[in-house]
């Protein structure tokens, strides 16, 4: 259960990088940059989680 729900995390960290890449271009930064602090915290939750898997 665990893995599948890392799985979707990581899926939704890759939608969040497409969102902000879009956002970027359409010259939108001042929600590029809560959007990429969103996938950054995501990011780590998911190294924290899968490193206590692990570990």
């Amino acid at each position: 259960m665990i893995s599948a729900q890392l799985e979707k995390l990581r899926k939704d960290s890759v939608e969040l990088q497409r969102f902000a890449d879009r956002l970027r271009k359409e010259g939108n930064h001042e929600l590029v940059k809560k959007i990429v602090a969103k996938r950054n915290y995501l990011n780590q939750r998911i190294e924290n989680v899968y490193g206590e898997m692990t570990g």
